[in-house]
């Protein structure tokens, strides 16, 4: 059951192959606060109408990841300044 994927983790890593179809499984409120989620597939594996029920979505590419954000989501951080090569 995709439920068990995802409750009561303290880290959740979703991800599905490039041009699989779009069959969104997972549910957000499914989540327990306080869980880490990483969406490697930008979401597709989501339901979009639950993404609110995270408290922040952070994205270094807010363009790329607007369309798929719910609209009631609290946070969408601004892209990352590029970093100095170290020496």
């Amino acid at each position: 059951m995709p439920i068990e994927a995802v409750q009561g983790l303290d880290i959740v890593v979703s991800s599905v192959p490039h041009g699989a179809p779009e069959n969104p499984i997972l549910d957000a409120a499914w989540v327990s606060p306080g869980t880490f989620v990483s969406m490697v597939e930008l979401g597709y594996a989501w339901k979009r109408d639950t993404l609110a029920a995270f408290d922040r979505v952070v994205t270094d590419d807010v363009e790329q990841s607007a369309p798929r954000r719910h609209p009631s989501s609290s946070t969408i951080a601004a892209p990352m300044p590029a970093r100095s090569p170290i020496s």
